[in-house]
């Protein structure tokens, strides 16, 4: 079954396998194994830029142009309409 949305990453950002990917819990309760998998890590946002880099732009998904934007997700302001700059919002103007 490969590796699921939300595991830990198996490798490090070098494309190692780490050691603490790889281990369970093995404990007998009344004569019955149990494994458990290990709590998976937080993925961080260090950890998928590290990701983009070992996979480099060659992985990168393609583009998708979904068509001009429609009613609600148009966007109408002053910016957009070139009536004021970037510069004019950041000094206040």
């Amino acid at each position: 079954m490969g590796q699921q949305l939300g595991d830990p990453p198996a490798q490090d950002g070098a494309g190692r396998a780490r050691p603490e990917a790889r281990r369970h819990d093995l404990t007998v309760e009344d004569g019955k194994a149990i494994l458990e998998a290990p709590k998976p890590e937080k993925i961080t946002l260090a950890w998928i830029i590290s990701e983009m880099k070992r996979l480099g732009p060659e992985n990168e998904p393609e583009l998708v142009n979904w068509g001009p934007d429609r009613s609600g997700e148009r966007i109408d302001d002053e910016y957009s309409r070139g009536e004021t700059t970037l510069d004019d919002i950041l000094k206040g103007r």
